[in-house]
């Protein structure tokens, strides 16, 4: 069987979930990540990064927020009443994961780990509860690696996570 085959079920777990990041060229690994997030929790805060902190912390141009912001509302609204959602801009990596005390849960990629451990830090330094930590599976993406916006940016792959450069032999 292959992993591709594996049903993954997903119910309410949390109250209130959150998951950050910059989700420059939209794909379907922040689908995914998205996703669990929404199937897991009744509210999830979600951190878009600013233009300036974007461009500083990515070292590349990103879309621009109002860009990147709209395609993960209109990513979300599909969950219709099933999911209450709010988008904020962050300006760093912690955004409002290191001060909001009803959260209960963050979303990461195997990628985005070492900062959920260090937003608990904090969170413990300032008294508050520690949040469980939902790891979501990367999309591999054709040929191999996985789906990532530098690949989609550098026209290895598309959105959908299937090669678009032909191997040169």
């Amino acid at each position: 069987m292959s992993i591709e085959n594996i049903k993954v079920e997903l119910k309410k777990t949390y109250n209130k979930g959150a998951v950050g990041g910059t989700f420059d060229e939209f794909h379907v690994g922040h689908e995914r990540l998205l996703t669990f997030a929404a199937k897991m929790c009744k509210k999830v805060i979600v951190g878009v990064t600013s233009d300036e902190f974007a461009k500083k912390y990515k070292g590349h141009n990103v879309e621009s927020f109002n860009v990147r912001v709209e395609r993960v509302k209109r990513f979300l609204e599909s969950f219709k009443e099933e999911l209450c959602f709010e988008v904020v801009m962050i300006e760093d990596k912690y955004g409002p994961a290191i001060e909001d005390r009803e959260l209960e849960s963050i979303f990461v990629t195997m990628d985005t780990i070492e900062s959920a451990f260090e937003i608990n830090k904090i969170r413990r330094e300032r008294g508050l509860n520690t949040l469980e930590i939902v790891i979501v599976p990367m999309v591999a993406a054709e040929g191999g690696g996985f789906v990532s916006s530098s690949r989609i940016r550098s026209g290895e792959i598309g959105r959908d996570g299937k090669k678009l450069i032909m191997d040169k032999k």
